[in-house]
């Protein structure tokens, strides 16, 4: 096993620290956290997080999911080496460590595939803006690429060494990030799914995403590699965002 945890996280609070708990009982030690940006507020977080064994990097500023990503990962491969696979994760609460560990086991068996947590979106707990916003990017996807994928949105996720390059040098600093990695990623690399828990605490309230601004940046950078210009992105996302709202009313 040669798995490193890289953990993106922004304003933090004790879901971060019990994960990273579950994860050192179950073996996963090698944890890294990105602190995008989160203030001084936060600091006793991190300070206990790095007791507890983690490496931590710092964000001055927030600067966005997708930069820490990259930044989590750098420190993961300068720390621990280039021939990692890294296990990316999210800090709020809706991944839990048995997954964790069952994407770890999945790369172990299949060293070079991409793996993804995929969440049941069929399920009554999950916010309807979400089972729609689902529904949008990987139909959206599926065009985009001829590869369906059930969870284009999932932040858990297995990156295999030979797609760290790609990770480190791939485009958008916000949750565009995850949909232009994931669209490049397929074309090298099979794609792996593995069923996870749908977990959605107070109806995702503690959610980051911005549907218009984050959904037009999601959809720019492949619309445009397929020749379509940015106002197409922007009434893709516009149009999203007034389907998801329905379904909410």
């Amino acid at each position: 096993m040669n798995n490193v945890v890289c953990i993106p996280a922004y304003k933090p609070d004790h879901r971060l620290l019990d994960l990273v708990e579950a994860l050192e009982n179950v073996g996963l030690i090698r944890i890294v956290l990105a602190d995008d940006g989160s203030g001084s507020e936060y600091t006793p977080v991190f300070c206990r997080a790095e007791e507890m064994g983690c490496t931590i990097v710092h964000h001055a500023h927030n600067m966005g999911k997708g930069a820490a990503l990259r930044t989590g990962i750098e420190k993961a491969v300068h720390q621990f080496g280039k021939d990692i696979n890294v296990i990316t994760a999210d800090a709020d609460g809706q991944h839990l460590a048995q997954d964790i560990v069952r994407i770890a086991d999945a790369m172990d068996t299949y060293p070079d595939h991409l793996v993804l947590g995929v969440r049941d979106f069929d399920k009554e707990n999950v916010p309807p803006k979400s089972r729609m916003g689902n529904r949008i990017t990987s139909a959206f996807f599926r065009a985009a690429t001829g590869v369906s994928c059930n969870d284009t949105q999932t932040g858990l996720r297995g990156i295999p060494a030979s797609l760290i390059p790609l990770a480190l040098r791939c485009k958008g600093d916000r949750y565009d990030y995850e949909m232009n990695f994931l669209t490049e990623a397929v074309k090298s690399a099979p794609l792996l799914m593995i069923p996870i828990e749908t977990v959605y605490e107070d109806g995702n309230k503690g959610s980051h995403f911005r549907p218009v601004r984050d959904s037009f940046l999601i959809y720019r950078e492949p619309l445009k590699k397929a020749g379509i210009g940015l106002a197409a992105a922007g009434l893709i996302a516009i149009a999203a965002d007034i389907v998801i709202r329905m379904t909410r009313e």
